[in-house]
């Protein structure tokens, strides 16, 4: 009864501040009535008479001024505190005219209720007189924020979001949990009503008897209510199955869900957040073509300063333009999705932030590498033409010899000044060359990746790079040495070190010129080399020019079969290996440890 007097005082409280805004509202104000009201006919002006003035249009009556508003305001606030003023009374009564205690503690808690409602719309009272809101002219700077509740707040919209997005799969668990709950209940309530009939059944004590037979009803009560909390539960449940859709459709109509409310403002935002960062690349490109400073050949520490700032800025940007738009759209799920996910990329990127320092060092030319100088990359020279977000490798002597590099990949390197007489690469497209593999052929393709080599014949032999590098080849098309040795017997000694050299010499000359041609011969030389073993030998070493490279292994047949065809004509003896032995001469002891062995004379024969 309370309660429903006090919802009634409310209510006309309510209905009396509002008929006092649309009385204030509808009734114009008496001087503007008294300004708008229709002019008294004037009577009629005799021919002497002149005429009366013209009067001004009246403007019409326009909506209510902003002081007009604020007064219905505050007369509609009055009545309500009047009227909350008359229920705190009564309640006061009421509460002095109570007679048990838990009528005075409802009644207590009421009149609180209702102090607390008037004092509020006091402060309201105040709040639209004064203009000002007294909470945060009130509030306390030093007092500390509740940061759990603040997270709480900011995260709501996000949980309310997921909880909306699995309601169905909650709402089928969660009647499968009452269900469960219910059909235990009945068996709790059957197992509660066999053992009071069995009480029943032996008590004699009056008294007991009706306490077991009221325990019987509060029992059976709550078994029908458990059976029907079972047919309920089944009835929803199974409702519930039948109007669930596949995995499927719920992941389309959660799809559709999306795009249909927040769909455009996250691809809106991510167009934002593109458009903003691209236009600023764009623009940076622009600038980098028409800067006096940037088209310098080496870069001040100053312009590489305001290149690092600007590509922070244009990121920073982005990430604006983003936020901007969603928060224009009011969509606070997004953007605290987004706040939350920017949260998490600086708390993981502390862990970077040496990496990090490391790689601002290089863009502003003060690491480990630097621009216009040489690092070994993958076991390959390259020059560093230009260090920014990624890094501009070159290699002239290479097909395709520009690597575009992240600059994280740059941290653990080195560079190093170099000397315009150093080569980029060992070899060049069409030079011979000698691997440590015995290959032997000339380079028509070196890339980065691969290296290709044609041997004589036509078959291509492939390496990578690096492993080409490893067989220290050997360029021929620069200039090359052939080297021979050459033995004659020992017969021929008296005239081994004065008049064969010179005869080798000679004839290698005159012949060797139908081999190469004349001019690529650069030096042939003829020398003693050793006595060795079975033969005297010469060392002959042939120079030549890279022209001849193609006939390398031809002059390595060459020169031998010179050598001999000069043997047979100056009737020189070539040597072969021998092995020549020699026997030790035999004691006396050697033939008497023999001679029992001769006498036996059985045929046997001894090892």
């Amino acid at each position: 009864m309370r309660h429903r007097i006090s919802v009634q005082l409310r209510g006309l409280a309510f209905l009396a501040g509002a008929g006092a805004v649309m009385t204030m509202i509808a009734t114009p104000d008496p001087v503007r009535a008294q300004d708008t009201a229709p002019p008294a006919p004037a009577p009629a002006a005799s021919a002497e008479s002149p005429p009366a003035p013209e009067t001004p249009p009246v403007p019409p009556v326009g909506e209510p001024t902003g002081e007009a508003r604020s007064l219905a305001a505050l007369k509609s606030l009055q009545s309500s505190i009047d009227a909350v003023e008359q229920e705190i009374a009564a309640l006061r009564q009421q509460l002095q005219a109570a007679a048990t205690d838990t009528e005075k503690e409802e009644l207590a808690q009421e009149l609180q209720a209702t102090i607390a409602q008037r004092d509020q719309l006091r402060q309201d009272l105040e709040t639209v007189a004064t203009g000002v809101d007294l909470e945060e002219y009130e509030k306390n700077g030093s007092q500390p924020a509740d940061i759990a509740t603040e997270f709480q707040d900011f995260l709501r919209p996000i949980v309310g979001q997921l909880k909306d997005l699995t309601s169905k799969p909650r709402e089928i668990e969660g009647l499968r949990t009452d269900l469960a709950q219910a059909q235990r209940q009945i068996k709790q309530a059957n197992n509660a009503l066999g053992n009071i009939d069995e009480l029943l059944a032996v008590a004699e004590n009056d008294e007991v008897l009706a306490k077991l037979r009221t325990l019987r009803q509060e029992w059976t009560a709550k078994l029908e209510q458990a059976r029907n909390d079972v047919s309920v539960a089944e009835f929803k449940l199974a409702e519930a199955e039948e109007n669930r859709s596949s995995l499927f459709a719920s992941a389309r109509e959660a799809m559709a869900g999306f795009f249909r409310s927040r769909g455009r403002n996250f691809l809106t935002s991510i167009l934002a957040f593109v458009g903003v960062w691209f236009g600023l690349r764009l623009l940076y490109r622009w600038i980098l073509r028409v800067s006096p400073l940037h088209r310098k050949k080496e870069r001040h520490f100053s312009v590489r300063a305001i290149d690092i700032a600007y590509q922070a800025f244009a990121l920073l940007a982005g990430i604006f333009a983003a936020m901007v738009v969603l928060y224009a759209a009011s969509d606070w799920v997004l953007l605290g999705l987004m706040l939350i996910f920017l949260a998490g990329i600086a708390w993981t990127g502390k862990q970077a932030l040496p990496h990090v320092f490391e790689q601002v060092k290089l863009m502003l030319n003060l690491g480990s590498v630097r621009e216009n100088e040489r690092i070994i990359y993958r076991d390959i020279p390259w020059q560093v033409k230009r260090i920014n977000v990624y890094t501009d490798l070159e290699n002239p002597a290479l097909l395709g010899g520009h690597l575009r590099l992240p600059l994280r990949d740059l941290v653990p390197l080195h560079s190093r000044p170099w000397e315009p007489k150093e080569q980029w690469f060992p070899t060049g497209e069409g030079d011979w060359v000698v691997l440590s593999d015995g290959t032997y052929g000339r380079v028509v393709q070196q890339s980065p990746d691969w290296v290709t080599v044609i041997q004589l014949g036509g078959a291509r032999k492939v390496y990578q790079t690096a492993e080409f590098l490893g067989l220290s080849p050997r360029n021929l098309s620069k200039n090359f040495r052939v080297g021979v040795t050459f033995g004659i017997d020992y017969q021929h000694q008296p005239i081994c070190t004065d008049t064969v050299p010179p005869i080798f010499q000679a004839r290698l000359l005159q012949d060797l010129r139908e081999v190469v041609d004349g001019d690529d011969i650069i030096n042939i030389g003829v020398e003693f080399e050793q006595a060795g073993a079975s033969s005297l030998d010469y060392a002959i070493l042939a120079d030549f020019s890279g022209n001849a490279a193609s006939k390398y292994q031809k002059l390595h047949r060459a020169i031998p079969r010179i050598c001999v065809d000069v043997c047979n004509e100056q009737g020189w003896v070539i040597p072969f290996t021998q092995i020549t032995l020699h026997q030790a001469p035999v004691t006396a002891e050697d033939d008497s440890s023999a001679s029992p062995a001769a006498e036996t004379g059985d045929g046997s024969e001894s090892d």
